[in-house]
This record gives C-alpha cells, sequence and structure tokens, in this order.
C-alpha cells in the first residue's frame, strides 16, 4: 500500500494573511466518553487557532501558477483559512464533509484517482461547495517515475477529474509533498495552482519561476 502523508498544519502569508490547514489521512485518538465527530471538530478549531498564532512569524509564498489565476478578496476580510484533505479517503466522505457542512465551512480535497470510489458522493461534496484537487493517478514517489508516467500522473488524472466532475480542475497537490522537475513541468503545463513539496525554500504554493 502506498504510503500517506502525516497529518499536520502548514502555513503561508502572502501579500495579506493567509492560513492553510492541511489534513490528510484520519485518524481520531481513542478518548473514553468523547464523541469522535465532536473531537474531530475541536482539532480542527484548535488546528486554525494555532496558525493564527503563528503565522506573523511565517515568511512563505501563496501564488497561483500563472498570471490569468489570482487571490481574490475574502469578502473584506482581512485573513482566509484553506482546509485540504488528501488522498479521496472514505472517511472523509463519513465525518468530515458533514462535519464541514454543519459549520458552514467548504474544504478542498484532493483525489487520488486510483484510490477513488463513491464517485456519486463526491460529486455531491462537490455540489456542497467543496473544491475538488488533483493528486495524482497512483500516489506515486516522483523520484520513481519515468518522463512517461511523469505526465500519465498529471494528465491522465486531470482527464479523468474534468469529465466526472464537469468542471476544470486547476489545483493539484505533490503526493508526499514531492516533486521533480518533470512532474512540476507538466504541473505548470497545465496551469495549476500547486501545493508544493518539502525543498525549493519549502514553498507551499508553487511559483511559475519556482525550480
Amino acid at each position: 500500500m502506498p504510503q500517506t502523508e502525516g497529518q499536520g498544519v502548514s502555513f503561508s502569508c502572502g501579500s495579506a494573511p493567509y492560513w492553510h490547514c492541511h489534513c490528510t489521512r484520519a485518524g481520531l485518538p481513542q478518548l473514553t466518553g468523547v464523541d469522535p465527530r465532536e473531537l474531530c471538530a475541536h482539532k480542527l478549531m484548535r488546528k486554525i487557532f494555532e496558525a493564527g498564532l503563528v503565522c506573523s512569524f511565517l515568511v512563505a509564498c501563496c501564488c497561483a501558477q500563472t498570471p490569468t489565476l489570482q487571490v481574490l478578496p475574502w469578502n473584506g476580510h482581512r485573513a482566509a483559512v484553506s482546509l485540504t484533505f488528501d488522498d479521496a479517503d472514505s472517511v472523509q466522505l463519513d465525518r468530515v464533509v458533514p462535519l464541514l457542512n454543519r459549520r458552514h465551512l467548504r474544504g478542498t480535497f484532493f483525489l487520488t484517482v486510483s484510490k477513488l470510489t463513491r464517485l456519486d458522493d463526491w460529486r455531491r461534496a462537490q455540489r456542497q461547495g467543496h473544491e475538488i484537487g488533483n493528486h495524482s493517478v497512483s500516489h506515486e514517489h516522483p523520484a520513481t517515475l519515468t518522463r512517461v508516467n511523469e505526465e500519465v500522473q498529471v494528465e491522465d488524472a486531470k482527464r479523468f477529474l474534468d469529465s466526472n466532475f464537469k468542471s476544470d480542475v486547476l489545483i493539484f497537490a505533490y503526493p508526499y509533498e514531492e516533486s521533480s522537475p518533470g512532474l512540476a513541468f507538466w504541473v505548470k503545463r497545465y496551469d495549476f495552482a500547486a501545493r508544493g513539496w518539502r525543498g525549493g525554500g519549502d514553498l507551499l504554493y508553487v511559483r511559475p519561476d519556482a525550480e
């Protein structure tokens, strides 16, 4: 089974404050007498609060891949929070989406095509206002890919998602937060805004001039 990134929270500050909470495979602690759903909500709110405390100390960038994409105003608010979830795990449909809906929040779900099940439920989540992103075809380490497979991981996943979600998917999350020159080339080719990788200045989102 492919390795999955650990849980964590990432942050970035652009020209305006921007907080990014990155949630991957769900794993709730087992505490006696505590409803797991409420525990998840508590953890989510705590992470957002922690983001606010440390954001002023971070130096990062949040940019789109091309000049045609730009950060839009947040309805007059001074900051925004981005909640992202990876891998198309069913627990995200069962727990995370309902939890966000109850609190009138929306998340971004980066889907790995080979792991994707319950397609109708994911479509329903999209209709409810949640964003769908590309997390590659099969979640491979970029260093193991051939040149042909680098293109396949990006392009085939995008075509599948565009077709099945009737939308132009423009965001990509690098598997394992790792990249390669070839993979980055195809991400840029399809005008993605890409959640970044370890290295290259630890950029959270990749600029067009990032190597």
